[in-house]
């Protein structure tokens, strides 16, 4: 016979061991949970802080620039314009030192002759006096010796003498004067070197102190055409520069200056066309006239062209200098030495300057 009564189940309970892992288990993910929440509610305690500080300096940012405004728009409402205070006096420039008798001398020279630079330097054993300064609006520069004597000058052209302005004029119409410039020449006196222009082209002219007209330069275009054919018939294929006229000669002569084959050239010409006598650099000389010109004394330095005498053919003669002696070579037309003539001179006491323009001042009148 059968038991019908219900099956039983039996559930074995766990052991010590199986609850002591379990529960150790547990433990470990709890703290693990437990130290992200700690973490995480630090940090969000730390940008919460931040957040605070940020915020209470933006306040207080926002409180000063308010309290400015506010000032700034009540001094903007009561600012007033300050009267415009006058311009404060120059100071009053220092006076040039210069000694009594010199300034004197030079502003008697030059009439209102602001002096602004003055020098004092021995040449040639003697006490020169260098007074720069402006009138009329052109700048001046005249140089004296110890007795107040004008030695050398750049004058306004107002100062020009009414008389040589006259004979100026004459020669060249709607002439405006540029530059004059005076020197005292030892033996010929207070010599003058006017310069000026006129829709022609350049003049300049050289008066002594009595007003007489020694030469002048003129424009190639107002040199007479018979002269400029005379000058290329002696120079052939010459680039005709300039003319300059001698008024004041026995027979008017011109001279034409100007350039051939890389030298340079000067031709003198009487008023009827007739050659006289023609300059020329040693470099440009024939062979034989050369050779005689340059062995003619050891030493010798030429400082000017050699002079060809056309009209009394007696050949060719050149100046040059050993130390401060002059010598005079003379050469005849077949390359024989002629002569040589000896004549010491004292060098030139003041070297030529610069004209205005930049132009090397002539060496002599």
């Amino acid at each position: 016979m059968k038991d019908s009564s219900p099956a039983r189940v039996f559930v074995q309970p766990p052991t010590s061991s199986r609850l002591r892992a379990a529960l150790l288990f547990t433990l470990l993910i709890a703290t693990a949970i437990g130290s992200a929440l700690f973490i995480k509610i630090r940090e969000t305690s730390a940008l919460q802080k931040e957040l605070a500080a940020a915020r209470e300096q933006y306040e207080v940012a926002a409180r000063v620039a308010n309290e400015r405004l506010a000032q700034y728009s009540t001094q903007a409402n009561t600012l007033q314009t300050p009267p415009a205070q006058p311009p404060p006096a120059p100071a009053n420039p220092q006076k040039i030192q210069v000694p009594e008798k010199i300034r004197e001398a030079a502003q008697k020279l030059i009439p209102n002759l602001d002096i602004n630079r003055y020098e004092q330097f021995l040449r040639d054993g003697a006490v020169v006096h260098l007074v720069r300064g402006k009138a009329a609006d052109h700048d001046c520069e005249v140089t004296l010796n110890a007795d107040g004597d004008a030695l050398v000058a750049e004058l306004p052209p107002a100062l020009m003498p009414e008389a040589m302005r006259r004979i100026a004029v004459e020669q060249a119409k709607d002439l405006e004067v540029t530059r004059v410039h005076y020197e005292l020449d030892p033996e010929r006196g207070g010599m003058y070197r006017i310069e000026g222009k006129n829709p022609a082209g350049l003049y300049d002219f050289a008066f002594n102190s009595q007003n007489q007209l020694l030469k002048m330069r003129v424009p190639t275009e107002i040199v007479p055409q018979i002269i400029r054919e005379a000058a290329l018939r002696a120079v052939p294929g010459m680039d005709i520069t300039y003319g300059r006229v001698y008024p004041n000669q026995p027979e008017v002569q011109y001279k034409l200056v100007g350039k051939a084959q890389q030298h340079e050239y000067e031709v003198v010409v009487s008023a009827n066309g007739e050659l006289q006598k023609m300059s020329m650099p040693v470099e440009a000389l024939p062979q034989p006239i050369h050779k005689a010109m340059t062995n003619a004394m050891e030493g010798l330095k030429f400082t000017k062209g050699v002079e060809q005498d056309i009209r009394n053919n007696k050949g060719y003669e050149s100046k040059g200098w050993i130390g401060e002696n002059r010598y005079s070579v003379h050469v005849s037309a077949d390359g024989k030495i002629v002569q040589v003539n000896a004549a010491p001179v004292e060098p030139p006491r003041f070297k030529p300057g610069k004209s205005r323009a930049g132009e090397a001042a002539p060496q002599e009148f």
